[in-house]
Order: C-alpha cells, then structure tokens, then sequence
C-alpha cells in the first residue's frame, strides 16, 4: 500500500457507479449539517458511509450516528493515532495487520494480522485495535469502492498469558463498533491456527455479536477447512500462499504508517471537533 489518496474524486465516482446519486450525496450532508453534534466530512467519508450501506439513506444515517458516537467514546483506540509518537512504537512492532494483493473470486479483499511478538507483556489488545483501524483507513482512501472485505486473524503464538489481555469491555466495544458504525461491507472474519485460548477470546466476543456477524465469523483449527473459503495463494509465503512472507508485511506496513504519519495527525484534529455522546442509544449507555 502505498500513500493514502489525498483526494477522493466524487465526480469520477458519479460517472462509473450508477448506484451513487448526487441527490443522495447532498441529502446526507444536509442532514449533518442541521445537526451541530457532527462535524464537517469529506465527499470521501460519505461516500464511505453510503456505499457500506448500499446506497440506503436510513441505514446510512444510522451508522453515521454510531461511527461519531462510539468514536468520541472510545479515545484509547481512535486517538493520538501518529504512528511517530513513542507510545505508538512501542505498539508498531508487536504485530503487523496489513493489506494482501490476492482478491477473492468475489472481488472481496483481503486483510491479514498476526503477532509477530508472541511475549504477552507487550501486548496491549486497545492498542492494536488502533493499528487495525488506523492501516484500515489508510486502506479505503485506496479501494472505497470495495465489493467487500475479509479479514484474516492468524492465532498462531498466542498463549494462555494473552488470555487475560481481552476484556468484555473491549469486546463489547468493538462489537458494537464493527456491527453498527465500521463503514465497510465485511463479508467475513476468519481466525486461522486456532487454541483453546483462542476458542475462550472468540466464545467471550461471540457473546456480543448479531446473528449475521457470528456466522461471518468462522474459526479454522486446520487449513483444509480455511481453504473451503480461500485459496492457499491469498496467505503469506510462510503458508505457501502468494503473498509477501509475514515479516515483510510487517515491514511494508511500518514504511506505510511513517509515510501517512501527516493523515492521522489531521485525523486527531478532526477528532477534537467530536462532541462526546454518552447515552444516545440504550445499547450505548451499557457499552461506555
């Protein structure tokens, strides 16, 4: 991945995709700006917005509603995400999450993560879900048209000392946030080389999930089973797939985040305009 796209161009996106209307568009940025508890957005993010929700004007402001609610909620993920900071760093080098090349058959795309530092002292569960976040944003200035997305969970080397790492309240977070307010199409979550530990995490997460995400959400104790829905090609090269091997993907995305260190510094400011929003939804109020 390369730098993110410093410009989205709406009206190229008006000529090829007939789903898109201008009406729409105006419509939605009308109805946030008669709203003071939003902040301006670029044609980028609401056709973010609107794409992730095939083009449905209700559902797209319901997510708008939850995207900049959980957000202003949730500051230990979705601020002072500059990769340069020293406590970024710290965090950088325990696990790499990065985009693959392969797209499945679908036109889905592919996003894999792992640890690449195994010892759980170093492992901060909040903490990575900012990295996950922020390479994904980085991502959608590049593909915002994406058919869908699959993220790939690579468990091998957790151990029983991560266990203690994912707390319910971090699931419940991060449950809500990626059901209700995570502007994308996901089509599936695929947790590879799976444990017992393992097994606990996604039992205590599942908890949390709608009907439609725990059955996206499918765990592979053997790589027959992950290739009845992937091709070996679309893993690293440690797995004798296609793809960059699992160190080299650490590093592309290390190089990614210092390149784009300036977007997550315009991020931040736009995150101070965010009005905190405790209690705007009953399912809200029991989460923060």
């Amino acid at each position: 991945m390369e730098e993110c796209q410093k410009e989205f161009d709406i009206e190229g996106e008006y000529r090829k995709n007939v789903n898109l209307k201008r009406e729409d568009v105006q419509l939605v940025r009308k109805w946030m700006q008669n709203q003071s508890k939003y902040p301006e957005v670029s044609d980028h993010q609401l056709f973010l917005f609107l794409h992730s929700n095939y083009y449905d004007i209700e559902n797209t402001k319901s997510t708008i509603d939850a995207y900049f609610t959980q957000r202003a909620n949730w500051p230990q993920v979705f601020r002072n995400r500059n990769p340069n900071l020293p406590s970024a760093k710290l965090h950088t080098n325990v696990c790499v999450q990065y985009p693959l090349k392969q797209q499945t058959k679908e036109g889905y795309r592919v996003i894999y993560a792992k640890a690449v530092d195994c010892i759980p002292a170093n492992f901060n569960f909040e903490q990575q879900l900012k990295l996950f976040f922020s390479i994904f944003e980085l991502w959608l200035t590049k593909v915002p048209d994406s058919e869908g997305f699959i993220v790939i969970l690579d468990a091998l080397g957790m151990t029983w000392g991560h266990l203690p790492k994912f707390g319910i309240s971090h699931a419940r977070k991060l449950v809500a946030y990626v059901q209700d307010a995570f502007p994308i199409r996901l089509k599936g979550i695929h947790v590879i080389n799976i444990n017992p530990i393992i097994e606990k995490v996604i039992q205590l997460i599942r908890m949390f999930m709608k009907k439609e995400l725990s059955d996206m959400t499918l765990a592979h104790s053997t790589f027959e089973t992950f290739y009845k829905y992937l091709p070996k090609e679309a893993l690293p090269k440690d797995y004798g797939g296609d793809n960059a091997t699992i160190l080299e993907l650490h590093k592309s995305m290390m190089e990614t985040l210092e390149k784009n260190a300036a977007f997550f510094e315009d991020d931040d400011d736009e995150e101070e305009q965010k009005p905190k929003q405790k209690g705007r939804f009953s399912f809200l109020s029991s989460i923060y």
